[in-house]
This record gives C-alpha cells, structure tokens and sequence, in this order.
C-alpha cells in the first residue's frame, strides 16, 4: 500500500508541477467546473434532448438517477468511508482556487463526469466525445491540486459503474411503468 501511496503522491507532483500561468489556471478552473457544475450536465442534456430525444418521455429519468447515485455514492457515503485528506496536506503542493472541505477519494467531480459521459454516449453513440470533457474535468483536478491521481480514477470507475447502474434501472423502471399500466388500461377497456 505504501508504493502505491508513493507513486500516486509522485504522480501528483508531476501533473500539480506543470507550469501555471494565468491562462491554464483559468482553463483548469473551467473545466473543473463542468465536472460539478451538475447544471452543465443538464444543459447538454437538453441540448441531446431537443436535438434527438424529443419522443423519449423517459429521457429525464436517467439523468435524476444518476445526479442522485453520484451526490449519495461520492458525496455522503465513499468519502466519509475512506476519509481520505486532500493534496493540500503536502508542503509542496500547489493549490489553486478554494480546497472544498470534503475529503478526497474519490473526486466527486470525476464520479459526474464520467458518469454523464457515459449516460449520454449510450443515448447518441456520436456523443463520446464527452469522454473527453470527462478526462479534462479529471486532469484539471489534479492539476489545481484538489486530489490525487488514484481520487480521480476512483471517481472515473464510480462514475462509469453509476452510469450504466442508472441506464438499467431506467429499463427496469420503464418495462415495470408499461406493465402496471399497460394492463390496467386493457382491463378497464374489457369493463367499458
């Protein structure tokens, strides 16, 4: 546990110690806010949704599940079982913008990411090119100093898991929403 500790502690220093300037820092803060920023998330599903999924009345029910398993799987119950520090701990690190008062494992901003990511590419097999955002949002973590290499990947595995969590539980939810109601609307046309 030790080398991996010390690997992904020097694996921080290499990304953390990139040079910073007044415009990557910028673009590092800008892409850690769409990994959070679960309002960005919406509006590229609105944007899907009005350009593809008009017809799907189940669109919405995905993108609920998945807000809700990332908050409660990475929020409430992962970080306070890890209970792991932030990189700010270490005397060499270099922090840029306000360190959030949660712990770090996993990166909640990757557990979104990667999990929307995931949502939306299954809804538009074009749209993989979130993926991409998702790996932006994750390296700016790194790179501002808010969480380790391992935070991130951890978060990137949770996020994908919820993701594909949120589109089985979508099916199983529609298939049992048709049958309850689908055979009720037969019986009451058999008593009419």
């Amino acid at each position: 546990m030790n080398t991996i500790q010390f690997l992904d502690t020097q694996l921080f220093f290499l990304i953390n110690h990139l040079p910073h300037v007044w415009w990557s820092d910028y673009l590092a803060e800008a892409f850690s806010g769409f990994g959070y920023a679960w309002m960005i998330w919406f509006v590229i599903g609105m944007v899907l949704f009005f350009r593809r999924e008009r017809n799907d009345h189940w669109f919405w029910v995905p993108l609920g599940i998945t807000a809700l398993l990332c908050f409660g799987v990475s929020e409430v119950f992962l970080k306070y079982m890890v209970l792991r520090p932030r990189p700010d701990i270490l005397d060499a690190a270099i922090i840029v913008g306000p360190v959030p008062d949660s712990f770090s494992f996993p990166s909640t901003h990757a557990t979104v990411a990667f999990a929307f990511a995931y949502l939306f590419s299954r809804k538009a097999l074009h749209w993989g090119w979130l993926y991409t955002l998702a790996f932006l949002v994750c390296f700016s973590r790194i790179y501002l100093g808010h969480h380790y290499p391992i935070d991130v990947i951890g978060g990137m595995i949770v996020g994908s898991g919820i993701g594909w969590v949120s589109v089985g539980l979508n099916r199983i939810l529609h298939r049992w929403y048709h049958r309850i109601f689908d055979s009720s609307s037969k019986k009451r046309g058999k008593k009419l």
